[in-house]
């Protein structure tokens, strides 16, 4: 399954990853993206779906920490990464 990396969700991802370096440590930032790369690959291998996100039609969620959650769609055959929303972010922001 090919993966499409929407411009929000790349820099919601590397907003999150500066975010781990200003904050924590290495380790933290490696854990975020191993965590992140593990999901990729659940989510490709095309058995499995999570949550409904929204009342728009294909659109789920996945957490991929406990503060980011990945929005996402599957269509054929190509998983769509929409966001990765913070949870510290303000929730009135959000938009895919």
């Amino acid at each position: 399954m090919k993966i499409v990396w929407t411009p929000a969700a790349q820099d919601d991802y590397w907003n999150n990853i500066s975010f781990l370096k200003r904050k924590w440590s290495e380790k933290e930032v490696e854990a975020f993206m191993n965590k992140t790369e593990s999901i990729l690959q659940t989510l490709t291998s095309g058995n499995v779906s999570y949550t409904s996100a929204t009342n728009l039609l294909n659109v789920h969620k996945i957490p991929i920490v406990k503060q980011v959650i990945l929005f996402y769609m599957i269509k054929e055959n190509t998983l769509y990464l929409l966001r990765f929303w913070s949870a510290f972010k303000n929730p009135d922001d959000f938009s895919i």
